[in-house]
């Protein structure tokens, strides 16, 4: 009977490790298109991704503080122009991620043969792609990481109708030839 007893105890105690484990360590999965969404692609805004319309575009970047503040070693100022690189390095890719995600055969390179090579993509887009934005930004130099001698950003930036707006924008181009 007592062995019993404790059979069933160690039962109740495994079940509850269980189930508090399993409470404490999930984070609840954001969901758009019905996909999961890990900050990249199109979204709702940055306070509710999950929610529409998905008019914001997402990317991961990494980016490496000014080679002066390095020398420095004023991690501040690491911090600083890290993020400020992840917001000027970051341009030209998301644009072509961005409409690589929305028309995945335009962008490529000039001679293979598709609609338009990055470069054209780009300097039509460019001109009107202002506002990029980061969040979350964090330190991820290797071997220290309270370091913002690299640091990895979520860019983003809001484009009204989004993913509609740049397949309409490429429609009009190819009808047009630029």
């Amino acid at each position: 009977m007592i062995a019993i007893m404790n059979q069933v105890k160690v039962a109740i105690l495994f079940l509850l490790f269980i189930i508090l484990f399993s409470c404490t360590s999930s984070k609840k999965e954001i969901i758009v298109n019905e996909r999961p969404f890990h900050w990249e692609g199109w979204a709702g805004n940055p306070d509710n991704p999950e929610g529409k319309p998905y008019d914001y575009f997402y990317m991961r970047h990494t980016a490496r503080a000014s080679r002066k503040a390095i020398d420095k070693k004023d991690n501040d100022l690491m911090q600083k122009t890290c993020i400020e690189g992840a917001l000027l390095q970051s341009k030209g890719s998301l644009l072509l991620k961005m409409i690589s995600d929305s028309q995945p055969a335009v962008i490529c390179s000039a001679n293979e043969g598709y609609i338009f090579p990055a470069s054209i993509i780009y300097e039509k887009f460019s001109k009107n792609f202002k506002g990029i934005k980061t969040k979350d930004c964090k330190p991820v130099t290797k071997g220290n990481p309270d370091l913002w001698e690299e640091c990895e950003c979520i860019v983003y930036i809001n484009i009204l109708s989004g993913k509609e707006t740049i397949n309409k924008r490429i429609d009009e181009w190819e009808q047009t030839g630029l």
